[in-house]
């Protein structure tokens, strides 16, 4: 079974540029070479094969290495969100062991002194390694290593959950699982060595490790983007580098539409686009591409962080033909939609999403309980609601925590928030469940922005004309921002537990 670091195998690109900064560049051979310097080190400093290495580092060229060098000692990543505050990092890394913890070079210093971190913090940047008040450059660290003896069932990657349905959870991927669904992704995307993606993607975020990943399998190059805080930046360095490929989620693409001149640019290189980290109803995805001058192709993507990221893609071609579908499952996954007791289902039936393969996970850390669950029977539990067509393709209904259940009815908020991107395109939202009394649940939609009276009258009255009456929204709420997962998600979890006085019903 292939290791990551045998996978990627940078030597074999030695003389291309790998990734690219707005402060730096670095080639294959750089990476190779100082993940093999700086994974000597780590192994000076206590990394020990089947370890585990915390990771809190911004997106940058050294993340890469940073990750490389884990792998070559023989060690676990765990990357956590580098916005994490000192309290929080002491809980994580406290929680999955971390022997060392890499950061940047800047925040280690800060790191270290606003927290009690039981490891060796060690800061990198392009000039070399940090260690308390010592600095060492790269060229002054041990001689490369090139691998430990791991294999592909060793574990690889400790990545926390979202949470966005419960308490987040660490799971553990191996090396064979990452490798399986780099493989997969890179087949279906048709990715090679003339590539060039923007990532704008958190990559301690799974969908952003993948995009990164990916892309470095393949000699491919990848540029950090600017933040989607200034959405016209990013527009113009998708024209300025030459851009082949981006991702994003579905806000991502809204703030683009919304806040760029993306209609006026043609992306003459721009090949494809693919989104997830939620379904993306198929009214917004034709928006997006009928402003799209560049014929690109549009593949939406469903996964889980348990499934090394993907389970499903829906081939651009399918788009009109499969309407709502998040397509068939990656190569090497099979799907079944089994009820509570887990008995699988004929097509067109309601159930939970299930899926195996080469991909799934091995379990969730310090977590005997949650692994039980979600591994039953040799199928990964998703816990997400759906049914499969008689040829093979994935409908989502809903998460089973997101189903909102309204006068003795379950209802899935997916389906109406479908119907509402078709009135309101450019409407960020959430359709969620709120206490209610009478019926259970109220149906709400939840809107970001100011109060606008017209554009609620235009949902409303559309609403009322494509739904069942007991589909109907009851009530339509603004708040100033909906809350986010540090990967773009709607934490709808936390919608529904909002104070809900300020809610003007229908």
């Amino acid at each position: 079974m292939t290791t990551l670091q045998g996978y990627l195998d940078p030597a074999a690109h030695a003389d291309r540029i790998a990734i690219t900064s707005s402060t730096h560049s670095l080639a294959y051979r750089q990476l190779d070479e100082r993940s093999g310097r700086l994974a000597a080190f780590l192994r000076g400093h206590g990394l020990t094969e089947r370890a585990n290495a915390g990771v809190v580092m911004r997106e940058s060229p050294e993340y890469p290495v940073a990750l490389l060098a884990i792998w070559k000692a023989g060690a676990a990543a765990a990357p956590v969100n580098p916005l994490a505050r000192p309290r929080e990092l002491e809980k994580v890394f406290s929680f999955v062991e971390a022997r060392v913890v890499l950061c940047d070079a800047g925040q280690a210093r800060e790191t270290l002194a606003k927290s009690s971190i039981d490891a060796a913090v060690i800061g990198i940047d392009d000039d070399g390694v940090r260690l308390g008040e010592q600095v060492i450059g790269w060229e002054d660290l041990p001689s490369p290593i090139s691998g430990a003896e791991v294999d592909g069932s060793s574990i690889a990657m400790l990545m926390h959950t979202s949470g966005t349905t419960s308490a987040p959870k660490t799971v553990m991927l191996s090396h064979e699982n990452l490798v399986s669904n780099l493989r997969s992704i890179v087949s279906y995307l048709q990715l090679d060595l003339d590539d060039r993606t923007l990532c704008v993607l958190p990559f301690h975020y799974v969908y952003g490790n993948s995009v990164l990943l990916t892309h470095l399998a393949t000699g491919a190059r990848v540029f950090l983007g600017s933040a989607m805080s200034f959405p016209q930046r990013v527009v113009d360095e998708m024209e300025r580098y030459a851009i082949t490929g981006f991702s994003g989620v579905q806000l991502t693409y809204h703030t683009l539409l919304n806040n760029t001149d993306w209609a006026q640019r043609r992306f003459e290189t721009l090949r494809y686009l693919t989104q997830a980290g939620g379904p993306m109803p198929t009214s917004q995805v034709e928006f997006l591409l009928g402003l799209t001058r560049a014929p690109v192709s549009f593949f939406a993507m469903y996964g889980q962080t348990e499934a090394s990221a993907r389970l499903t893609y829906l081939p651009p071609g399918k788009l009109h033909e499969k309407r709502g579908s998040v397509g068939i499952p990656v190569p090497g996954v099979e799907l079944s939609i089994q009820d509570e007791q887990g008995t699988p289902l004929p097509a067109g039936t309601d159930g939970e999403v299930c899926a195996r393969g080469p991909n799934i996970m091995q379990g969730y850390w310090k977590n005997e309980s949650a692994t039980r669950h979600a591994l039953r029977g040799g199928w990964l539990h998703t816990g997400d609601l759906g049914h499969l067509s008689a040829d093979g393709y994935l409908y989502l209904t809903s998460r089973t925590s997101d189903m909102i259940k309204t006068g003795g009815h379950r209802v899935s908020p997916y389906e109406i928030e479908e119907v509402i991107s078709e009135v309101a395109p450019h409407l960020i939202f959430a359709v969620v469940g709120l206490a209610d009394d009478v019926l259970g649940q109220r149906i709400s939609i939840v809107a970001e922005g100011e109060e606008d009276a017209a554009i609620k009258r235009q949902v409303m009255r559309y609403c009322k004309e494509s739904l069942a009456p007991h589909k109907m929204p009851r009530a339509f709420i603004w708040i100033p921002k909906l809350p986010r997962t540090s990967g773009g998600k709607i934490r709808r979890e936390a919608l529904r537990k909002m104070e809900t006085h300020n809610a003007t019903g229908t």
